[in-house]
Protein backbone atom coordinates (compact mmCIF):
# COMPACT_ATOMS: atom_id res chain seq x y z
CA UNK A 1 0.00 0.00 0.00
CA UNK A 2 1.50 3.35 -0.99
CA UNK A 3 1.34 6.51 1.12
CA UNK A 4 -1.25 8.03 -1.22
CA UNK A 5 -3.79 5.23 -1.14
CA UNK A 6 -5.50 3.26 1.53
CA UNK A 7 -7.79 0.26 1.48
CA UNK A 8 -9.78 -1.87 3.84
CA UNK A 9 -9.49 -5.58 3.19
CA UNK A 10 -12.19 -7.82 4.55
CA UNK A 11 -10.91 -11.19 5.78
CA UNK A 12 -11.60 -13.95 3.29
CA UNK A 13 -13.61 -15.91 5.85
CA UNK A 14 -16.04 -12.99 6.16
CA UNK A 15 -16.23 -12.24 2.46
CA UNK A 16 -16.72 -15.59 0.74
CA UNK A 17 -12.99 -15.91 -0.04
CA UNK A 18 -12.93 -12.54 -1.83
CA UNK A 19 -11.37 -9.42 -0.31
CA UNK A 20 -13.74 -6.45 -0.31
CA UNK A 21 -12.35 -2.92 -0.47
CA UNK A 22 -14.37 -0.08 1.07
CA UNK A 23 -13.16 3.47 0.59
CA UNK A 24 -14.76 6.90 0.53
CA UNK A 25 -13.66 9.83 -1.62
CA UNK A 26 -14.15 12.42 1.11
CA UNK A 27 -14.17 12.86 4.87
CA UNK A 28 -15.09 16.26 6.29
CA UNK A 29 -16.03 17.29 9.79
CA UNK A 30 -14.70 18.35 13.14
CA UNK A 31 -12.07 16.89 15.40
CA UNK A 32 -14.39 17.08 18.41
CA UNK A 33 -17.67 16.02 16.79
CA UNK A 34 -18.76 13.88 13.90
CA UNK A 35 -17.53 13.80 10.33
CA UNK A 36 -19.26 12.74 7.14
CA UNK A 37 -17.71 10.23 4.75
CA UNK A 38 -19.13 10.48 1.23
CA UNK A 39 -18.51 8.81 -2.11
CA UNK A 40 -18.14 5.40 -0.47
CA UNK A 41 -17.89 2.41 -2.80
CA UNK A 42 -19.62 -0.94 -2.28
CA UNK A 43 -22.95 0.77 -1.74
CA UNK A 44 -24.65 -2.50 -0.80
CA UNK A 45 -22.38 -2.52 2.27
CA UNK A 46 -22.23 1.23 3.01
CA UNK A 47 -25.22 2.88 1.37
CA UNK A 48 -22.68 5.25 -0.22
CA UNK A 49 -21.91 7.37 2.85
CA UNK A 50 -21.66 7.36 6.63
CA UNK A 51 -21.27 9.49 9.74
CA UNK A 52 -18.00 8.87 11.60
CA UNK A 53 -17.80 9.66 15.32
CA UNK A 54 -14.65 9.09 17.34
CA UNK A 55 -13.71 9.14 20.98
CA UNK A 56 -10.15 7.84 20.66
CA UNK A 57 -9.19 5.14 20.65
CA UNK A 58 -12.77 4.06 19.72
CA UNK A 59 -14.94 5.03 16.77
CA UNK A 60 -18.41 4.35 15.39
CA UNK A 61 -19.68 4.73 11.85
CA UNK A 62 -23.38 4.87 11.09
CA UNK A 63 -23.73 3.98 7.43
CA UNK A 64 -26.43 5.45 5.19
CA UNK A 65 -27.99 1.99 4.92
CA UNK A 66 -28.62 2.04 8.71
CA UNK A 67 -25.89 -0.44 9.65
CA UNK A 68 -23.02 0.38 11.98
CA UNK A 69 -19.32 -0.36 12.30
CA UNK A 70 -17.31 0.04 15.49
CA UNK A 71 -13.62 -0.28 16.12
CA UNK A 72 -10.39 1.23 17.30
CA UNK A 73 -7.92 3.68 15.82
CA UNK A 74 -4.32 4.57 16.52
CA UNK A 75 -2.53 7.75 15.48
CA UNK A 76 1.04 8.55 14.51
CA UNK A 77 2.52 11.76 13.14
CA UNK A 78 3.57 11.72 9.52
CA UNK A 79 5.07 14.02 6.91
CA UNK A 80 2.67 16.89 6.32
CA UNK A 81 1.10 16.88 2.86
CA UNK A 82 -1.96 18.85 4.01
CA UNK A 83 -0.75 22.37 3.27
CA UNK A 84 -0.06 25.54 5.21
CA UNK A 85 -1.69 25.81 8.62
CA UNK A 86 -2.66 22.14 8.82
CA UNK A 87 -1.09 19.12 10.45
CA UNK A 88 -1.37 15.49 9.41
CA UNK A 89 -1.73 12.19 11.23
CA UNK A 90 -1.60 8.63 9.97
CA UNK A 91 -4.57 6.75 11.40
CA UNK A 92 -4.68 2.96 11.54
CA UNK A 93 -8.22 1.63 11.98
CA UNK A 94 -9.53 -1.83 12.85
CA UNK A 95 -13.20 -2.76 12.55
CA UNK A 96 -14.14 -4.90 15.56
CA UNK A 97 -17.93 -4.93 15.67
CA UNK A 98 -21.23 -3.44 14.63
CA UNK A 99 -24.20 -4.59 12.60
CA UNK A 100 -22.31 -4.28 9.29
CA UNK A 101 -20.79 -7.74 9.77
CA UNK A 102 -19.07 -7.87 6.35
CA UNK A 103 -16.61 -5.25 7.60
CA UNK A 104 -15.67 -6.85 10.94
CA UNK A 105 -11.98 -7.74 11.02
CA UNK A 106 -11.04 -5.23 8.35
CA UNK A 107 -8.08 -2.90 8.75
CA UNK A 108 -7.17 0.30 6.98
CA UNK A 109 -4.76 3.23 7.00
CA UNK A 110 -5.85 6.83 6.52
CA UNK A 111 -4.02 10.13 6.25
CA UNK A 112 -6.06 12.78 8.05
CA UNK A 113 -5.48 16.54 7.94
CA UNK A 114 -6.30 18.74 10.92
CA UNK A 115 -6.74 22.47 10.49
CA UNK A 116 -8.11 24.27 13.53
CA UNK A 117 -11.07 22.17 14.62
CA UNK A 118 -11.70 20.79 11.10
CA UNK A 119 -10.58 17.43 9.77
CA UNK A 120 -10.48 16.07 6.23
CA UNK A 121 -8.74 13.33 4.30
CA UNK A 122 -5.35 14.26 2.86
CA UNK A 123 -5.79 15.66 -0.68
CA UNK A 124 -5.31 12.88 -3.22
CA UNK A 125 -6.17 10.08 -0.78
CA UNK A 126 -9.35 8.25 0.10
CA UNK A 127 -10.83 7.82 3.56
CA UNK A 128 -10.91 4.14 4.40
CA UNK A 129 -12.86 2.57 7.23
Amino acid sequence: MSMGTAALAIPASAASNTAVIVSCTSLKGTATGSSTATGCNNTTITGGSGVFSAKPPAFTIKWKNGKTSTGTEAYTSTANKCGTGASEVKTTVTIKGGTNTKLIGGKGVDYICIKGSSIYNQPGTKFVV
